[in-house]
C-alpha cells in the first residue's frame, strides 16, 4: 500500500455544516478499502453583488456544493435582507452544483416570493441548464441567458446600446 501520508495542519479544515474533519466525514468508505487521504481541495466560490436600481445581481463564481452551499444562503439571506425589489442570481461562472446548492436557490426564490420580490437566475451553460431541467427547476425558476436579458424588462434599470446594464440606474 505504501506509507502513509497525513493531512498537514493547515488543511485540516472543520465542515462548516457538521464541524467534523475530512477524515471524520464522508471519506470513511474509502478508508475501508484501505486508501488514504492524502490531499483535500475544497474550491470556495467567489460573491460579488452590485445594485441596478432597486434589483441586486449576486455573480457566483466556482462550485455550489454541500461544503460551499451555507455561505451562499448567508450571501443571499445578506442581500435579501436589503428589502430590494428582486435579486438576479448570475451563475455563468458557476462549474458545479449539488442538490444542496439547488436547495438554497429554491430557499432563495422562496424568500424572494415572501417578500414580493422577483428572482431570476442568469446560466447559459448547458450542464447546468440540463440540470435545471432534469430536476424540472426550468420551471420553478425564471432562466435567462445573460445579465442583459435578465435585466431588460426589470422597471427602472437602464441597458446601454451595448446591452449591458448601467451601475446605479434608477
Amino acid at each position: 500500500m505504501g506509507q502513509s501520508r497525513v493531512l498537514p495542519p493547515e488543511m485540516r479544515n472543520r465542515h462548516p455544516c457538521c464541524g467534523e474533519s475530512p477524515q471524520e466525514q464522508s471519506y470513511a468508505p474509502l478508508a475501508a478499502l484501505g486508501f488514504e487521504l492524502s490531499l483535500l481541495l475544497v474550491i470556495e466560490p467567489t460573491f460579488e453583488v452590485a445594485e441596478y436600481g432597486r434589483w441586486a445581481v449576486m455573480r457566483v463564481a466556482g462550485e455550489i456544493d454541500m461544503a460551499t452551499a451555507p455561505r451562499l444562503r448567508q450571501h443571499v439571506q445578506t442581500v435579501t435582507a436589503r428589502n430590494l425589489a428582486g435579486l438576479v442570481l448570475d451563475l455563468d461562472r458557476v462549474d458545479f452544483i449539488d442538490s444542496t446548492g439547488l436547495g438554497v436557490m429554491v430557499g432563495a426564490a422562496k424568500r424572494m416570493r415572501m417578500i414580493d420580490g422577483g428572482f431570476r437566475i442568469v446560466c447559459s451553460q448547458k450542464h447546468l441548464n440540463d440540470l435545471f431541467r432534469l430536476t424540472r427547476l426550468n420551471e420553478v425558476f425564471d432562466l435567462y441567458e445573460s445579465l442583459e436579458e435578465a435585466l431588460t424588462s426589470v422597471e427602472g434599470v437602464t441597458v446601454d446600446g451595448a446591452g449591458k446594464p448601467e451601475e446605479g440606474s434608477t
